[in-house]
């Protein structure tokens, strides 16, 4: 079961971002589940670029 994770603005639109195990998923009718987000992983509880393992942040997303 995913769990909720935080929100994003972005224009008039707002998206619930969710997470289960390493998978990160996005949505904007539900807090949790949705479509799968690519390129982006959970590790160790944190939001991370799946190919150079980054850190996410408001400037990359």
């Amino acid at each position: 079961m995913a769990i909720f994770a935080t929100s994003v603005r972005c224009g008039d639109k707002t998206y619930h971002i969710s997470v289960s195990g390493k998978d990160v998923y996005f949505s904007s009718s539900s807090k949790t589940g949705g479509l799968t987000l690519r390129g982006i992983k959970n590790y160790n509880n944190e939001l991370r670029t799946s190919f150079d393992n980054k850190p996410v942040n408001e400037f990359s997303i």
